[in-house]
């Protein structure tokens, strides 16, 4: 529990609103995450009998598809983006070959564009960007291909 955390109906609306109109860009991704504060909200509103005005499914956000990766592999890379981990990235360029890449994710951008992820190398200055949909496998650094 947070303490002194105190929101009125209307506030807790609000958050509920843009709860549900974020986990809408990536439902997979961040529908974990926000899950357990939209039922938290809903039932403070229930519990204070406040109008639901359901403007989440009348405010329509046109983001592209998540693209096609192994369920797998995009835990691997939200689970190494999210505690700051290095991975292994099996990525396939332009012209259909694949190479492999070894760096901790630092940023997914979601984009109108498509998704990209940012990945630090050691060596590197700054990150490389990565087309998600051309990510074939995501491994934790340290584990063995088989």
């Amino acid at each position: 529990m947070v303490p002194g955390l105190w929101l009125t109906p209307a506030q807790a609306y609000a958050v509920l609103t843009l709860n549900n109109m974020v986990e809408k860009i990536a439902p997979n991704v961040l529908g974990p995450f926000l899950h357990p504060m939209r039922v938290l909200l809903k039932q403070m509103l229930c519990d204070a009998r406040f109008n639901l005005h359901g403007l989440d499914r009348k405010i329509d956000i046109d983001m592209p598809a998540m693209p096609s990766i192994g369920d797998l592999d995009f835990e691997n890379l939200i689970d190494a983006l999210i505690h700051e981990q290095p991975a292994r990235f099996t990525v396939r360029t332009k012209t259909g070959l694949e190479h492999t890449l070894s760096g901790t994710p630092v940023k997914l951008r979601i984009t109108a564009a498509g998704w990209s992820v940012q990945v630090r190398h050691a060596s590197a200055a700054e990150p490389v960007t990565i087309d998600v949909a051309d990510i074939r496998k995501v491994a934790a650094a340290g584990e063995r291909d088989d």
